[in-house]
């Protein structure tokens, strides 16, 4: 799945799309959705072919390549912003079973991860929305002075096929 998340500068949930597309279908749809909006995207694995893709047509969308330390800072961004109440969003329902099924985990070493358990295949709206509140933070002075502020967040589809 690839999941497209939008919140506008109170940090409310004002677009949301959980899709199955590949190749150009994929493309054109986050192009058209993203247009010229401050937008994070998976620049890791089959993202770094969408980004390509996506970059010339989406001038504000900006890559985030995961590893173990990102992600943690995508998904603590995201806890702050819902413990804080800095967000919100309507009823979603595999958002709510994603986030209800996030698990952390702390090493002997004391190293904390994140993932998904107790059952839940996919994390991609948790990522999708953690990226948005990353880039909420990240562009609240940014963009401090626009009067329409939307931001978006793509996390790297699961399975890409050129063919």
């Amino acid at each position: 799945y690839s999941v497209i998340t939008g919140l506008d500068r109170e940090g409310n949930v004002v677009f949301y799309d959980r899709f199955k597309k590949v190749g150009q279908d994929l493309i054109n749809h986050i192009c058209e959705t993203v247009k010229d909006a401050p937008a994070y995207i998976d620049k890791t694995g089959g993202g770094i072919t969408v980004y390509e893709l996506c970059k010339s047509k989406c001038p504000n969308m900006l890559p985030y390549s995961f590893t173990s330390a990102t992600k943690n800072v995508v998904i603590e961004t995201l806890a702050h912003y819902v413990n804080n109440c800095k967000i919100s969003y309507p009823y979603i329902e595999e958002l709510l079973t994603e986030l209800e099924c996030y698990e952390v985990e702390t090493s002997p070493r004391g190293v904390v991860s994140y993932k998904n358990g107790r059952g839940a295949s996919h994390d991609d709206t948790v990522i999708s929305l953690g990226l948005a509140c990353l880039a909420l933070k990240e562009g609240e002075e940014l963009f401090a002075q626009e009067k329409e502020f939307n931001i978006f967040s793509i996390p790297a589809p699961s399975f890409i096929n050129w063919g």
